[in-house]
């Protein structure tokens, strides 16, 4: 389900994926991010994507304000500026959030897969 950031209706969860379209790097300058995260309610949120030191960096930023449980899989992202990303995946340590690898969600280290 693409929701487009002009989405005015009711979210339905019946899909298996969602695209939120942005026209900026921040993912929740598109007021549906907060209304379909509200829906979800996710125990346990786990980001990867590109580009590290830009859209997901405000992802993180935006969850991590929003909910406890937060993990970057750091072999998942990709960053511009190496330094950048090094710079940012220390901040997030010290906001609590945890760096893992593709590797240990896979193995079930990080949640109990279904």
């Amino acid at each position: 389900t693409i929701i487009p950031v002009n989405y005015q209706g009711e979210i339905n969860l019946n899909s298996k994926q969602f695209i939120l379209e942005k026209n900026v790097f921040d993912v929740f300058s598109n007021e549906n991010t907060e209304k379909l995260l509200k829906k979800i309610s996710p125990d346990k949120i786990f980001v990867f994507g590109v580009a590290t030191d830009y859209c997901v960096e405000a992802a993180v930023l935006g969850l991590i304000r929003r909910y406890n449980n937060v993990s970057i899989i750091t072999d998942a992202v990709k960053g511009i500026y190496e330094y950048k990303c090094y710079r940012f995946f220390e901040e997030a340590e010290n906001l609590g959030i945890t760096l893992s690898t593709t590797d240990e969600l896979l193995k079930g280290k990080l949640c109990v897969l279904q």
